[in-house]
């Protein structure tokens, strides 16, 4: 299953896109070394982003990937779904946080030196206001 990103400019949800964009800026604000951060639904819609930059296409391409591939590890160990997976590199991680639903993601990139503990505490908090919204 891939998932195609269908846009690469923050889609409105009505009142919620601001909501969104603020769970971002606290998460940014209490974690540093966070390079992008971004909110996507499972049909591939993008509904909100921290730090676009020049390849922000394939970021988030790449992070929809890597959760596709968490859940199918997860699936083919029979663990069940996967809500949180991470990928740490020398220089950079890549960070999956789903919600119970498994229809919207938290992704973000940051420099390897992020703390986490404080990574994992913040986005489990930041996934928790996002299915809130997201459901309603």
């Amino acid at each position: 299953m891939c998932i195609e990103l269908r846009s690469s400019e923050p889609v409105a949800i009505d009142a919620h896109t601001d909501v969104l964009q603020k769970i971002l800026q606290d998460l940014n604000s209490h974690i540093d070394g966070l390079e992008q951060i971004l909110i996507i639904q499972q049909n591939g819609t993008l509904l909100a982003r921290l730090f676009p930059e020049e390849h922000s296409e394939k970021i988030e391409a790449i992070l929809a990937e890597f959760a596709m591939v968490a859940d199918e590890v997860c699936q083919e160990l029979k663990r069940g779904g996967n809500t949180e997976a991470i990928l740490k590199g020398r220089h950079r991680f890549l960070a999956v946080y789903r919600t119970r639903s498994m229809k919207t993601m938290l992704g973000i990139v940051g420099q390897a030196s992020v703390n986490l503990g404080l990574l994992n505490s913040g986005s489990r908090s930041a996934i928790e206001k996002i299915e809130a919204i997201v459901t309603d």
